[in-house]
């Protein structure tokens, strides 16, 4: 069961990453989508990554919006437990020494400290992650798409 499950997921990356290429955008508008992309997947908003997408695409019309919901689709079920967790721990990092603030619950205590941990790291991710998605898209997007353009001129149709 797990293997079909795998074999299922990756077919659909790769049915949606060539959907992706055969856009008609430039390299740097596909890539600039996955990254928007990207840094939504990586913030802390789980069940509102599409939408959230959507709505920022209308913000960035020049950007891909099938690539913004690609990456979002990618990313999600791939990291974002590791993410988290990294965010944790740059978070914890940060704010190593500075003293928690104590509130008269307990429960508000654990939820303020590791919250502000969690959300600083994961900003931090974010902001890291989407520029270095972008760099990798746009190669890929250049690269297929000359490869694309030496077959139509060549005469070479790969089915």
């Amino acid at each position: 069961m797990p293997k079909r499950i795998f074999r299922k997921f990756i077919a659909e990356a790769k049915r949606h990453h060539r959907k992706l290429m055969q856009e008609r955008k430039t390299p740097h508008a596909i890539a600039f989508g996955f990254a928007i992309g990207t840094f939504i997947s990586i913030l802390p908003t789980p069940g509102f990554n599409l939408i959230l997408g959507l709505l920022v695409s209308f913000f960035f019309p020049r950007a891909s919006k099938l690539a913004i919901i690609a990456s979002i689709f990618f990313w999600n079920p791939v990291t974002t437990f590791p993410v988290y967790a990294l965010s944790y721990k740059i978070g914890g990092l940060i704010f190593q020494g500075v003293p928690h603030v104590q509130y008269d619950v307990t429960f508000l205590n654990t939820v303020y400290n590791y919250s502000k941990k969690f959300i600083v790291g994961n900003i931090i991710l974010a902001f890291a992650i989407a520029p270095i998605s972008y760099l990798i898209v746009k190669k890929i997007a250049e690269s297929y798409q000359n490869k694309a353009l030496f077959r139509q001129v060549s005469g070479h149709h790969k089915k």
